[in-house]
């Protein structure tokens, strides 16, 4: 028997209407989700969601595999989550992989996955959840974006073709219902639609769960007057009223309630109107996540966050008062060598003067070593005052050369006369710290070069900043050397040979540099040299 025009127009308007449902469902949804062919992998479908996290454009997207995007790590990365699907009998859930942005970052995420039937192609929808950061961004549900599918209209000429065609629409409406079900239950958020009487129309597993039930079936025509959150319900209400009258969205918002056992229990919630295709408001959709172990998780980083500011300002305490403690003894020491040293009445012979000459060297590399420790306590402990006003250039070089002069020559090593480009201006930075920093850093130029090396100074000026660079032709450090450079008390390997030091000196000119809002870098070849550079900001003209 042929269809009546009205049943095919029923069950055209009824699958018209279930798949505006689930692509406004993939659209809005938080979640990262894509949809790819089972036999060659090729998205079929992503949401935007997928694309702002992984920062590709839907056009380059659509036809192309994962692998052939990049967004793989690796081939075997691939091949370790294809064979987990087949292993599981073609779902994941919870899988953690590794996938790689359209800039090159690499994020962690954890993906759930499920064959399915879809435009009669055997698929896989993968629903992605970002495990990077705890703290997720506000998710933004709504997505005005609807895409039309086309019509099934076309009048059968003959009784077959007719019939045909409506066992086809058919099928198709049974296919797009179970696969929105399939979207809503594989999603691990809780998701449910009301009217605008806040009669519920439709939600996924999680969702039933909550309200206390098997399935989401038994959530339908139900009011939140008659689910486990009963006591809540006048205030759910005015906020589905808020919602559908105004609108406009409400997304990301929080909300703290206490559960049976009186445990604080927060919700991360977002409420959109749900609109027909005339764009009347009929509705409202709902999403909402459990994110109290997140709101724990706050606090306690707030918590242990405190507790490392006061230790360390405890430890800033103690080494300050510690090395004044030291440092007034070990002046006493170093005086009373230099004066038996030089004591008319009782000369020392050669074997003395070597043993004192160990002690003055000893003592005074401690005292260096205890001066610096207070600098560095001085910085953290947030005493340090600094004078920022413009210095010029030229007048900071011919002040601070001068003094590793003689210690140049006597290491063999020519200090090369500062090269200007670009007329340099002013820099704004405090005197006395610029000069310490430049000073720390040919002092390194000189003691960790070669016999017959070179050292030089450039200064360049580029847009709103001056860099002074410091080039040496010395020992030169490794990659792995160059990542613990600016560790406390890492002199990396040279604590075993002659060259003094106590690697405190680069970290004070690294925290010195920062205070002053100007940057420090470094270029390193072992054997060939090292070249560090500073920036600091360009002083307005007067």
């Amino acid at each position: 028997m042929e269809p009546s025009p009205d049943t095919y127009a029923e069950i055209s308007a009824e699958l018209a209407a279930s798949e505006d449902r689930f692509f406004k469902i993939f659209e809005a949804s938080p979640a990262m989700m894509a949809i790819t062919k089972l036999v060659d992998s090729k998205i079929f479908a992503v949401n935007e969601a997928c694309l702002e996290t992984l920062g590709f454009a839907r056009e380059n997207v659509i036809g192309k595999t994962a692998l052939e995007l990049g967004i793989w790590p690796s081939i075997e990365d691939r091949k370790r989550c294809i064979d987990a699907i087949h292993s599981n009998n073609g779902k994941l859930h919870n899988y953690e992989l590794q996938l790689k942005t359209f800039a090159g970052e690499t994020l962690t995420f954890t993906a759930n996955c499920d064959e399915i039937t879809y435009d009669s192609e055997n698929s896989i929808l993968w629903v992605f959840n970002d495990v990077t950061d705890l703290k997720k961004s506000e998710a933004k549900l709504e997505r005005n974006v609807s895409e039309r599918t086309s019509e099934l209209n076309k009048q059968a000429e003959q009784t077959l073709q007719a019939q045909r065609d409506l066992f086809a629409s058919e099928m198709r409406l049974t296919e797009l219902n179970t696969m929105l079900q399939t979207v809503l239950d594989t999603i691990p958020m809780r998701i449910f639609w009301k009217d605008k009487d806040s009669v519920i129309l439709g939600s996924n597993k999680l969702f039933a769960t909550d309200a206390g039930v098997d399935n989401p079936d038994q959530v339908i025509g139900k009011t939140d007057y008659e689910l486990s959150w009963h006591d809540r319900a006048d205030e759910y209400r005015a906020s589905d009223v808020e919602i559908m009258e105004s609108g406009i969205p409400k997304l990301g918002f929080e909300e703290k309630f206490k559960d049976s056992d009186g445990n604080d229990v927060w919700l991360k919630k977002s409420k959109a109107p749900l609109r027909n295709a005339e764009g009347d408001v009929i509705g409202v959709l709902g999403i909402y996540e459990d994110v109290t172990h997140n709101k724990t998780a706050e606090v306690a980083l707030e918590k242990a966050k405190h507790q490392a500011e006061s230790a360390n300002l405890a430890k800033s305490q103690f080494l300050s008062s510690m090395s004044h403690e030291l440092r007034t003894p070990l002046n006493a020491i170093l005086g009373f060598a230099q004066f038996l040293e030089s004591d008319p009445k009782k000369p020392m012979d050669a074997d003395q003067l070597e043993s004192l000459g160990h002690i003055k060297t000893g003592g005074n590399h401690l005292l260096a070593l205890i001066n610096e420790i207070l600098e560095l306590a001085k910085i953290e402990s947030g005493h340090m005052t600094l004078d920022i006003e413009p210095l010029d250039v030229v007048e900071l070089f011919y002040e601070t050369l001068p003094l590793v002069q003689s210690q140049a020559e006597k290491a063999n090593v020519t200090l090369s006369p500062p090269a200007l480009h670009n007329d340099c201006p002013n820099i704004l930075v405090d005197l006395k710290s610029t000069k310490q920093v430049l000073l720390n850093l040919l002092t390194n130029a000189v003691k960790y070069n070669v016999d017959g090396g070179s050292v030089t100074v450039q200064a360049s000026h580029d847009g709103e900043y001056v860099t002074i660079s410091v080039t040496d032709t010395g020992i030169g450090m490794s990659e792995e050397g160059l990542e613990n450079l600016f560790t406390p008390f890492s002199r990396l390997g040279q604590e075993n040979t002659n060259i003094e030091g106590t690697g405190i000196g680069l970290i004070i000119t690294q925290d010195l540099v920062n205070l002053m809002k100007g940057e420090i870098g470094v270029e390193s070849e072992l054997d060939k040299g090292t070249t560090f550079w500073v920036r600091f900001p360009v002083a307005p003209e007067v």
